[in-house]
């Protein structure tokens, strides 16, 4: 679903593709997602996009690509009994590579260099915008054909920026990964987007932690703890009432 919208958008539509992201690890997600895409489908964009061009990804977010150098630096590291100490092997296996050029992903985005995988090119913003704000964006739009942006749910940050820009124009899809509250520029996008930028909720795809830097938060709360065998009660209060569920059978 993530390639047609894409594909359905850049060839058959002429638009622009913003997908809104949480900072802690969907990002990261994506990109690896996208990068699977590339991996999986290169003989499809090889067809559909003109010789010579690729697909450019921007993935505009500050603390997420902060946190790529974290990324970069443990997902190659290995237990005494061989196995991968955080990542698991259907990752490698799925994207069609090693976790040694999944981590050189994200180390080169962090160092800011952009990264070619087939048809399709990453790269990164690595600081806020000094001055001029507004015209950065618009020239990063000029030169990008998706868009990953933080925050989430729109309100805040550079996918605030991207939606003032891309929202009135049909030509241009907007990806939701993720849970939209109540008043949010993600809900309203979800609930009234007739004559605008046709919006997808693929949140059900990425439902797996509920909101993950919660999940994971929480999830630090509970090991650091459970050492003292008292008892604990966590209370999941974002996400799906599908994704709380999903969240609390982990534990």
């Amino acid at each position: 679903m993530l390639a047609d919208a894409v594909i359905r958008t850049l060839v058959q539509k002429g638009g622009k593709v913003l997908i809104p992201s949480f900072a802690f690890h969907r990002m990261q997600e994506l990109i690896a997602d996208l990068w699977t895409v590339a991996s999986h489908q290169d003989d499809r964009l090889q067809s559909e996009l003109p010789d010579g061009a690729r697909l450019k990804i921007l993935c505009h977010s500050p603390l997420s690509n902060r946190l790529n150098r974290v990324y970069a630096e443990q997902l190659t590291k290995v237990l005494g009994n061989g196995k991968a100490q955080y990542l698991s092997k259907e990752l490698p296996e799925r994207a069609q590579c090693t976790s040694s050029e999944i981590a050189g992903l994200y180390g080169s985005l962090y160092e800011g260099r952009a990264v070619n995988n087939g048809k399709l090119r990453f790269s990164a913003v690595s600081a806020r915008p000094k001055g001029g704000a507004a015209g950065s964006f618009g020239s990063n739009l000029k030169t990008s054909d998706v868009i990953l942006a933080s925050s989430g749910m729109c309100d805040h940050g550079p996918s605030s920026e991207y939606l003032r820009i891309l929202r009135d124009d049909p030509r241009n899809t907007i990806m939701l990964t993720g849970f939209q509250a109540s008043g949010s520029a993600g809900r309203e996008l979800l609930e009234c987007s007739a004559g605008e930028a046709e919006v997808l909720d693929l949140s059900s795809h990425y439902l797996g932690m509920a909101t993950s830097s919660g999940f994971w938060i929480t999830f630090l709360i509970w090991r650091d703890t459970r050492r003292d065998q008292r008892k604990r009660q966590f209370l999941l209060t974002t996400g799906s009432q599908t994704a709380r569920n999903v969240s609390g059978a982990k534990f």
